[in-house]
């Protein structure tokens, strides 16, 4: 029986989610601008935004705390949150630097597993 090759978040995928980032990034940049009423809406905007990306990986089967790079997973995304909610610091472009650390993170799981896997096929064949 073949098995189908891992790919959980695939090139074009990769590139809407690095656009929704930079258009999250981009309206938080713009909105800091405005006083106190732009700081707390873009809070807002930085805990809608963890949500979205935290449930868009969740369903790509992407686990945090699950994986060679697990640690990196959870430091990347408390990273990002740490740096989003502080008011002046959330000007920096974090999401989209997440949304690729973690883009490139899955790639390579999905590499090593699809190497191990076959490398497990070709020794059951022997």
């Amino acid at each position: 029986m073949e098995r189908k090759k891992r790919e959980r978040i695939g090139n074009m995928k990769g590139v809407l989610m690095v656009v929704v980032a930079g258009v999250i990034d981009g309206v938080q940049f713009l909105i800091n601008f405005i006083p106190v009423m732009g700081w707390f809406a873009s809070f807002c905007i930085s805990i809608s935004a963890w949500l979205i990306f935290f449930i868009w990986f969740k369903f790509n089967n992407v686990g945090f705390l699950e994986g060679k790079y697990a640690v990196f997973k959870i430091v990347s995304l408390f990273g990002v949150s740490t740096i989003e909610y502080t008011p002046i610091f959330n000007d920096l472009p974090a999401w989209i630097a997440f949304t690729i650390i973690m883009f490139l993170l899955v790639r390579v799981e999905d590499k090593l597993y699809n190497i191990t896997e076959n490398s497990k096929k070709a020794l059951e064949y022997y």
